[in-house]
């Protein structure tokens, strides 16, 4: 028999040929590395594994938030108002990344082809801080698709209340600049905290909506003078809020009032929708293991001991491990990993997982007993 019948055509020829120039350009190949390294070098736009996005303006909207206009490249998929990014900076040498709301509308990216993003500077944070100080004009950020499920086409109501504090500001300035014009019968009444009438975001643009749409009620609370988020604010200005969707965004102290609140006034849970940004029930609602927990993380060999507190996420970070994430905060599903046996308990609701494989997202996974983890 003749000896080239025995060669599959992709081994042969133009097949082989292509098969091998395949390889060479696969991803994470050196030619698929090097061709990437030329082509952000050329532009960073042009990047194949990233999105990179670039910064067009940057516009002060308090003494410690800024506005970040940004310009994703053609392939970014959009967004709707209410959703978030990813953003990471290499930091020291270490890739840092956290998530943001898109405080812009999405009109404005289809105008534009620019988006916005709000940042307030944190104590001790990191991305936030590297952003205030030393983010220029012209610098090119890495982000990612935009996510999330905090979005008005939620509501079923025509009366929506929404519940900002601080920085929680951002989502609903999307959706009232995106919903106001084109949403005319549905009642919106914003009840938006600050410490102060300096801190207050957006301060003339909110104003300037109030003004020119009728359905939209601003009513600003600065906390120094009025205090904090009580069941007299909620009658006094929005005495229907048991009628109403509720959107509730800000620190983890206060939605978790404003819920409590909410709750007290006759409100359904499933009238109340929030933006947690990885909230954590209290210990004492948590219902980990009485005795200490022990993570095995099996690819590796490691194996550490777990307080009942810590994530996963952070306890193979404490044994040294490089695990991949994203928001930190169970919304983007980047650290998800295969659990290989025990029980877990997620922070933001207390509940148990299975104790089978399956899938994990370790940045909100608590260990409830002995885990193992292929990491």
């Amino acid at each position: 028999m003749n000896s080239v019948a025995n060669i599959s055509p992709s081994r042969s020829g133009r097949g082989f040929a292509l098969s091998k120039l395949g390889a060479f350009f696969a991803p994470n190949s050196y030619l698929h590395t090097h061709f990437n390294f030329l082509l952000r070098e050329i532009n960073p736009a042009l990047s194949l594994n990233a999105l990179m996005a670039q910064v067009v303006a940057i516009t002060p909207e308090t003494a410690d938030t800024h506005s970040y206009v940004i310009r994703p490249p053609r392939r970014w998929q959009g967004f709707t108002a209410g959703m978030h990014i990813p953003i990471t900076v290499e930091i020291n040498g270490v890739l840092t990344r956290r998530t943001y709301t898109i405080s812009s509308s999405p009109e404005q990216y289809q105008r534009q082809g620019t988006i916005t993003i709000t940042v307030k500077r944190l104590s001790g944070g990191r991305l936030s801080s590297r952003l205030f100080k030393h983010l220029k004009i012209g610098q090119w950020l890495e982000i990612g698709e935009a996510i999330g499920e905090f979005t008005l086409d939620k509501a079923v109501s025509e009366k929506v209340l929404f519940l900002a504090a601080g920085s929680g500001i951002t989502p609903f300035f999307s959706m009232l600049n995106s919903y106001l014009k084109i949403s005319t019968s549905t009642q919106i009444t914003l009840i938006y905290y600050s410490r102060r009438q300096d801190e207050f975001i957006f301060a003339q643009q909110l104003t300037k909506l109030a003004k020119a749409y009728s359905h939209f009620t601003l009513v600003p609370i600065f906390t120094d003078m009025e205090g904090r988020i009580d069941a007299i604010h909620l009658l006094q200005h929005c005495p229907d809020v048991a009628q109403r969707d509720v959107f509730v965004c800000g620190p983890e102290g206060f939605m978790a009032r404003a819920t409590t609140l909410l709750q007290q006034q006759g409100v359904a849970q499933r009238q109340i929708f929030q933006e947690s940004f990885g909230h954590r029930l209290s210990p004492a609602n948590l219902q980990t293991s009485t005795t200490t927990g022990e993570v095995s993380f099996s690819k590796s060999t490691v194996r550490i001991e777990g307080d009942g507190k810590k994530t996963i996420l952070e306890l193979a970070e404490l044994a040294g491990l490089t695990p991949k994430y994203g928001c930190r905060s169970g919304i983007c599903h980047e650290c998800k990993c295969t659990k290989n046996s025990g029980q877990v308990v997620d922070y933001r609701n207390g509940k148990k997982s299975n104790l089978d494989a399956e899938e994990i997202q370790i940045c909100v996974s608590i260990p409830h007993g002995v885990v193992e983890i292929a990491l």
